[in-house]
């Protein structure tokens, strides 16, 4: 099968939970004798080249001003015109993109089945979080869905929530996210890594960008409560500072404005860090913790439990099915800092119990959550829609 992806994230270069599971999915499906092109628009400063193969991957990056939206459009464009120049060479059989890639609803048909992948989209968070969407975002994403042929979602909770939105009458198959097992298991811990995480005591770690849906400020609101009743631990907030529009003030300096003069050294602000950085952590760290008011089915929580570090995720949207509470990981209420400080307090107080919970998260996400596993679901959702849309 000759597969496209339309993924404006593909690394190496900056991307998120997109990017990385483009970038599993289509190297898998390599693995499993497919052929596969991706092609996306990127701003000119990303540093990757227009054009390279990677592990058998054809990679297409076109350059666009991202701030003019004209620029973007024509950059679409010429997307549209160099992948249906594919198709009529009998080069590509089926499109995936991202159910967030509005735009692409207002381009012609490739000539193909095109499939979205639901992996959160702007619809859907602003649903969950109740907060407004521009029009045109609302029009975009709709019409997306409209046009597409079939759709698949990473998570259980994400499949209902879009079937609900835009009344989809056929069942969306679920594909969950999967990890590289092999790879992120030979992460090895650098001397540096180790020196630093050795003069922490009980390091708890975050990973997000410091946005409010992430739950950023109730974490630190739970670490503040527990320091204050004599509990010594350290925070390391890991992730890209942003500015909250309601304020227009940066997260971290409101985050620092909570924490007491006395207590700022229990709190380590890093920024962004690569992802090697970030297993290095996991590995000496006590817990991670993840109270995101919404997600689709987030890769963080997963890497975490693969090292084997007791994880503590939302009860909210997937949350659940990821984790069964108090089994392979702790589930918390977001909204409550009490549930947030009690999980934290559990997994520090109770060290064998947690050892143990984590090796449970550590096996599920080996049995249940691979990248191959991933692969051979979406050959088989790929090759029913090469045969729904033959027998139309």
């Amino acid at each position: 099968m000759n597969i496209c992806f339309i993924c404006n994230e593909y690394p190496e270069g900056p991307h998120g939970g997109i990017g990385t599971m483009t970038q599993l999915l289509a190297e898998g499906l390599v693995a499993n004798n497919q052929a596969v092109k991706v092609i996306g628009v990127y701003h000119h400063g990303y540093s990757s080249p227009d054009f390279e193969t990677k592990k058998g991957v054809e990679i297409y990056r076109l350059r666009a001003d991202i701030k003019n939206s004209f620029s973007v459009f024509t950059a679409f464009w010429k997307l549209w015109q160099i992948v249906s120049k594919w198709v009529k060479e009998k080069k590509i059989d089926l499109v995936e993109c991202p159910d967030s890639y509005g735009l692409i609803s207002v381009l012609p048909t490739f000539g193909v089945p095109l499939v979205l992948r639901a992996h959160g989209n702007n619809t859907y968070f602003s649903s969950i979080l109740n907060i407004p969407l521009k029009k045109k975002t609302l029009f975009y994403e709709w019409n997306l869905y409209r046009r597409a042929n079939r759709y698949c979602a990473v998570s259980e909770f994400t499949a209902n929530k879009m079937s609900a939105i835009y009344k989809i009458k056929q069942p969306i198959s679920v594909i969950y996210n999967g990890l590289e097992i092999n790879s992120l298991e030979s992460q090895s811990l650098t001397s540096e890594g180790y020196n630093s995480l050795a003069s922490i005591q009980n390091p708890i770690i975050f990973s997000g960008t410091l946005t409010p849906k992430k739950g950023i400020y109730e974490l630190v609101k739970a670490m503040v409560s527990l320091l204050e009743e004599g509990l010594d631990a350290t925070l390391i907030i890991n992730g890209k500072d942003t500015v909250k529009l309601a304020t227009g003030l940066s997260v971290k300096q409101e985050l620092m404005e909570i924490i007491p003069d006395a207590l700022h050294n229990n709190f380590i602000f890093n920024g962004h860090v690569t992802r090697e950085e970030i297993l290095n952590q996991y590995k000496y760290a006590k817990a991670a913790v993840f109270p995101s008011f919404a997600e689709a089915f987030a890769l963080a929580p997963m890497e975490a439990m693969l090292t084997g570090l007791p994880t503590i995720y939302s009860d909210t949207c997937s949350g659940p099915e990821l984790i069964s509470d108090k089994n392979d990981g702790l589930l918390i209420n977001p909204e409550s800092i009490e549930s947030i400080s009690s999980a934290i307090k559990y997994i520090l107080k109770h060290p064998d119990e947690a050892m143990i919970m984590g090796q449970k998260g550590r096996n599920k996400i080996i049995r249940n959550f691979s990248k191959e596993i991933m692969t051979i679901q979406t050959l088989q959702f790929y090759n029913n829609v090469r045969t729904s849309n033959k027998n139309k």
